[in-house]
This record gives structure tokens, C-alpha cells and sequence, in this order.
């Protein structure tokens, strides 16, 4: 679901729009998260897992504190996929978007507290990496939107931004 380029460009997780990016080739199309957002934005896919070279299907990963800090590692293998992650979110040029809906729960895109092995939760790789370059820039995961008051707050806050970008 793309739409006109006079809507603000909305990045929204690539398993939500039923696209089959998740690790175990599977998708977590959210029929409502697509009927509240079309019309309103031009929406674009993103999947950092697999914009990161890790494919489809692939092993799960999962957020591990280590010594060198919160590290994004393969369930099975133990392989160290941080930087692969994280160089996506910088990659991604958010100034181009005006806002970001990401899947909940995933260990790179989750925007609040997701688990980590060995410490407290925090947000997924992804998603803290482009807070970081972008505090601005509204971020939900499908669950607040799914609340209407919350979509419109969303809503509202991406036309605003799309606004100052012009």
C-alpha cells in the first residue's frame, strides 16, 4: 500500500503490511493497522532484519547485555548482528519520513522495552538507533494504533512533521 506523494511518507514494518520478512517466513499483516493509515500516508515497507542481509526465514535474534553493551545475537548461533542492524537505521534516512510504525515485540523495531537477556528491557536496535538520530519523529507500534484516539495523535503528529520538512 503506497500512496500519492502528496501524503507524508510513513516507514511501517514490512511483516505488518503482510509482507513475509519475519524470521520464521512468515508475516503479522494487520488488516487495521492498513484500513487506518491508507489515505492518510504514502507508506513504505522496511524490514532492518532483512535490509540487513539476514533473509528470510532466519534464525531468530534476540537482545544480549554484554560487556560492550546491549548486543543484538542469533538464538542458536550466537553471531553478533548489531552492526549489521544498527548501520540500517543510520542508512535509513529518516528526515525523509514523517513518522514510523514499527512491529511490537521484535528485538530490533519493538519502540518501548523489549527483553533483554542479562539486563533491564529497552527499545529494539532499530528503533533506538533512529529515536536517537530523530526524537522528533513519531514512532507507535500496531497496537497504539489500534486505539483511535492514539491514531489520530499519530496522524496529527506526521502531518506536522511532513509540514516543517517541506
Amino acid at each position: 500500500m503506497t500512496g500519492r506523494a502528496d501524503r507524508p511518507r510513513v516507514a511501517v514494518s514490512a511483516c505488518l503490511l503482510g509482507h513475509r520478512v519475519r524470521y520464521d517466513g512468515r508475516d503479522k499483516r494487520a488488516p487495521t493497522l492498513i484500513d487506518a493509515l491508507r489515505g492518510h500516508v504514502a507508506v513504505e515497507p522496511i524490514c532492518p532484519e532483512v535490509d540487513a542481509g539476514l533473509g528470510a526465514p532466519r534464525e531468530p535474534i534476540e537482545l544480549v547485555r554484554t560487556t560492550a553493551g546491549v548486543r543484538v545475537v542469533g538464538v542458536r548461533s550466537r553471531i553478533d548482528r548489531t552492526d549489521a542492524i544498527e548501520g540500517v537505521a543510520r542508512a535509513l534516512g529518516v528526515s525523509a519520513f514523517a513518522g514510523l510504525v514499527l512491529k511490537r515485540g521484535s528485538p530490533s523495531c519493538e519502540p518501548r522495552a523489549v527483553r533483554v537477556r542479562g539486563g533491564a528491557p529497552e527499545p529494539g536496535r532499530f528503533a533506538a538507533i533512529v529515536r536517537a538520530a530523530a526524537p522528533d519523529l513519531p514512532v507507535v507500534d500496531e497496537v497504539d494504533l489500534a486505539d483511535p484516539d492514539r491514531l489520530e495523535t499519530f496522524l496529527a503528529a506526521v502531518r506536522v512533521r511532513a509540514r516543517r520538512s517541506r
